[in-house]
């Protein structure tokens, strides 16, 4: 909705990260985490992992880093 109405307006909206070198933007960041329905515990969290993290959440970010780039080449190539 967000975009529609800033493309109505001759505007565009993104949700990515200083997407214009030029222009001020948020340094967006998420706080996400996964929960076990069984366990109840955040599946993100493993205290003897590098950093605190599993390997599910390793998997997750470098998904989510993949899916930008893939984001970000579709902008370009337009």
């Amino acid at each position: 909705m967000v975009k529609s109405i800033a493309e109505k307006h001759g505007l565009r909206a993104t949700f990515m990260p200083k997407p214009f070198i030029n222009l001020t933007g948020s340094g967006c960041h998420v706080h996400a985490s996964l929960w076990s329905t069984k366990t109840k515990k955040n599946v993100f969290d493993d205290r003897k992992g590098e950093l605190g993290l599993s390997r599910t959440a390793y998997h997750f970010v470098g998904g989510v880093m993949h899916s930008r780039r893939l984001c970000v080449r579709s902008q370009i190539r337009r």
